[in-house]
């Protein structure tokens, strides 16, 4: 059996592009399928459905966002019942962003930017609450059970995006067209592909959550607006630095031409010792989610680099982390960002080069002699990809933060972190 979906969790994830869209325009008829730009969920009926899968559960069942005019022309019964039940889910989640406001109004509040926010959203919901005319639904949940599915095909995240950007142009059947149809016409109309995922999350229906979805969001928007914690380090090492601070590399190149010298380190600073294996997820964020808790803070940013002098690539690592509702703290969003430490970055590298701090640290090496000619080069240069890929990992924090930082009823949160 399918049914439409209301109350349940969040389970929409960045990765489908923070989904919903504007109203599509019946078309001719579409053309064939080879490679769908969407996911396909086979059911044992012969039926199909198709949009994307946000999440799927360890039985099975999916959860799906399809849209509302190829549900209506593929199967309109199920049109009618979906329509009424993520009706009702829009005004249960109003509701229940209600209470939980005036709940957490009722706590002492430090931050005039978190009270005024608190207050507009209030006003809001309430607004929605006492208008009878509900908005037009766009895109609809879908709530399939595993006993109805035969097979689900998954698209790629390449052909998700070629949909999410179909849809926003408006092209026809995009649910039933191949990728290449899609993204041929996309090119003709002079859409770029490379754009950043196209936000559609107004145009979804918000739904009710669960008690560790709103402490997840709520741990994000007191992170934002009220005071943000941050941490950053290399391996097992973190170090509280305030939001947005790039990295130290006056800290950082030192450790490169470190790891770059090999055996010679080893013998300086290990005596020969094998280094120790990194810590897992539990022990080297114990120390920052004890900071947290002391500030009585429910969320914290972290974000660890991991620089390969060998293979001249830099990893960077950042993730949010927060309190739910049963006191444990889970990772609930987090990115991973590679640069190429061969490419040429001449303007970073002339910054680093007359960085004070970096050239301090320098000097010291120098005058022991391990800092020298292509050795030094590399670790500027490498020191330029920490920089340029810690930006880009930046820009996805931004992304992930300001999406929930908008209203408090959506988009979706799914939280997938094991309890830290």
């Amino acid at each position: 059996m399918i049914r439409s979906i209301s109350g349940r969790a969040g389970l929409l994830t960045i990765a489908i592009g923070m989904f919903v869209v504007s109203p599509l325009i019946a078309q001719p008829k579409p053309a064939g399928v080879g490679h769908p730009a969407v996911d396909v969920v086979t059911l044992k009926s012969g039926r199909s459905l198709r949009g994307v899968v946000a999440s799927q559960e360890p039985n099975g069942s999916v959860t799906m966002v399809v849209s509302r005019e190829w549900l209506g022309s593929a199967n309109p019964t199920l049109l009618e019942t979906a329509l009424k039940e993520n009706q009702d889910g829009q005004r249960s989640s109003w509701t229940q962003a209600r209470d939980r406001i005036v709940e957490r109004q009722k706590t002492p509040i430090d931050s005039p930017n978190l009270v005024f926010f608190l207050k507009q959203e209030k006003e809001r919901v309430d607004q929605k609450l006492a208008d009878r005319n509900l908005p037009e639904i766009d895109f609809l949940w879908l709530d399939v059970r595993h006993e109805t599915i035969a097979k689900i095909a998954r698209a790629t995240p390449d052909r998700q995006k070629i949909a999410l950007l179909g849809w926003n142009e408006h092209l026809p059947h995009v649910e039933t067209r191949d990728a290449s149809s899609l993204e041929k016409e996309l090119t003709n109309r002079g859409v770029k592909l490379e754009v950043a995922p196209v936000d559609l999350s107004d145009r979804i229906p918000p739904r009710p959550q669960s008690d560790e979805e709103w402490a997840a969001r709520m741990a994000i928007v007191e992170y934002s607006l009220a005071e943000p914690l941050d941490f950053q380090g290399m391996g097992d090492v973190l170090a509280r630095t305030r939001e947005g601070e790039p990295a130290n590399l006056g800290d950082v190149l030192p450790k490169i031409l470190q790891q770059q010298l090999g055996s010679v380190f080893k013998d300086l600073i290990n005596d020969g010792r094998p280094q120790q294996k990194l810590k897992g997820d539990s022990e080297w964020l114990a120390g920052a989610i004890r900071q947290a808790e002391r500030e009585k803070l429910h969320g914290f940013r972290v974000t660890r680099l991991d620089i390969d002098p060998n293979a001249m690539r830099v990893t960077v690592e950042t993730r949010f982390v927060a309190k739910l509702a049963e006191s444990r703290w889970r990772t609930v969003w987090q990115a991973t960002e590679t640069g190429d430490g061969t490419k040429p970055r001449p303007q970073a590298e002339a910054r680093i080069e007359q960085d004070p701090q970096l050239k301090t640290a320098v000097d010291t090496l120098k005058s022991l002699g391990l800092a020298e000619g292509d050795m030094l080069k590399q670790a500027i240069r490498i020191g330029a990809a920490t920089m340029a890929t810690q930006q880009a990992a930046d820009a996805k924090f931004a992304l992930f933060r300001d999406a929930y930082v908008r209203h408090l009823d959506g988009p979706p949160l799914l939280i997938t972190g094991k309890p830290e």
